[in-house]
């Protein structure tokens, strides 16, 4: 166990250590050492080839697992460890439902992205939604009802499609809104941005450009 020290002496359990490595304490000797002695024999390999320090470990770690837990598999990050983990959990299970704990960080992969509920690792994913929205517009040659973008004091923001896939379904309606509350008020503006940009280029394909007012972005 980890444990952190206020400044009165009080211990408090660390279950928020961080990345992995900091779970192992800081600077304990028998961590110094063992970097040591491995930087002495092999500093850095990566996981696609076998070395002795690899074996040794995963040989280590089955020993410790219980049942018939025996197989170990290394990937290069926490995010690929996750994502690994995700997709057997689901293939054993056939539940593509994931339960994560809140304001906690799982990786910053397609998968994972959707577990994290840090909103400053989801604006990619938020952009993707986006720009996918307006692909399906532009394949079915309709036109998007309307964006609404909130920049007010709190991390929220409003956006059509939101948290949930856009389907050709929804082209039926005539404006369609969805709560988002993964972006800050920065993100919000540079989506608004990107937002534009992409109107005003849709406009210039149209040749309609010169003629109609780009529509308003609504803060």
């Amino acid at each position: 166990m980890q444990y952190l020290f206020d400044e009165d002496g009080r211990r408090y359990l660390d279950a928020f250590g961080g990345i992995a490595t900091v779970c192992c304490g800081h600077c304990h000797p028998d961590v110094v050492e063992a970097i040591v002695n491995q930087a002495k024999r092999i500093q850095h390999s990566t996981v696609l080839y076998l070395n002795h320090a690899i074996a040794d470990f995963a040989e280590a770690l089955a020993s410790k697992m219980p049942g018939d837990l025996k197989v170990v598999f290394f990937t290069n990050s926490g995010t690929e460890a996750n994502e690994l983990a995700l997709m057997i959990a689901r293939l054993y299970t056939g539940c593509n439902d994931i339960i994560s704990l809140r304001n906690g960080y799982h990786g910053n992969a397609a998968g994972t992205m959707g577990a994290t509920a840090q909103s400053n690792w989801k604006f990619n994913v938020v952009q993707t939604e986006v720009r996918a929205f307006f692909d399906v517009h532009d394949q079915e040659g309709s036109h998007p009802g309307g964006i609404h973008l909130e920049m007010t004091g709190q991390n929220v923001t409003e956006c059509i499609g939101g948290s949930r896939t856009v389907t050709f379904d929804d082209l039926s309606d005539r404006y369609h809104t969805h709560c988002d509350p993964r972006l800050n008020a920065s993100q919000s503006l540079e989506l608004a941005f990107i937002i534009a940009e992409r109107l005003r280029k849709r406009r210039m394909r149209s040749g309609l450009y010169n003629s109609l007012p780009l529509p308003p972005l609504a803060f």
